[in-house]
């Protein structure tokens, strides 16, 4: 009798465990669900909107300049046209830092041609 109840009690405990463990690996899978890439988020410049944003082309020709803080050297941007004017958008970063020099094959009509970019600080402290 005295064996059976331990049986008992020790299946008992092997089935809580078994639970237990389930339940914590769903909760753990719904963790996982959410994109999280922090070596990415790490090195992207600035906080908040700094390191991307929408911008109106300057004036009307082939060229314009964003300043933005901080930017230097070390940094990578990618550019993407968001109206069919601008074609093959190019960057140049100022040697001093803070200024963004962007070029296209076409030229830009002010306050109505737009871009896009995206700035993000080279991990390995790499210059042009």
């Amino acid at each position: 009798m005295k064996r059976d109840k331990l049986f008992k009690t020790g299946f008992l405990l092997v089935l809580v465990s078994l639970l237990l463990l389930v339940v914590m690996q769903v909760q753990s899978q719904r963790h996982l669900d959410r994109l999280q890439n922090p070596m990415v988020i790490g090195w992207m410049f600035g906080q908040g909107n700094e390191f991307a944003g929408e911008q109106v082309w300057g004036y009307t020709g082939t060229a314009d300049t964003l300043v933005i803080t901080g930017l230097d050297t070390t940094c990578v941007v990618f550019l993407t046209a968001k109206t069919t004017d601008l074609e093959n958008l190019y960057y140049d970063i100022h040697a001093a830092g803070d200024t963004l020099f962007v070029t296209s094959d076409s030229s830009g009509t002010a306050d109505t041609d737009k871009y896009s970019y995206i700035i993000v600080r080279n991990a390995y402290g790499a210059t042009d």
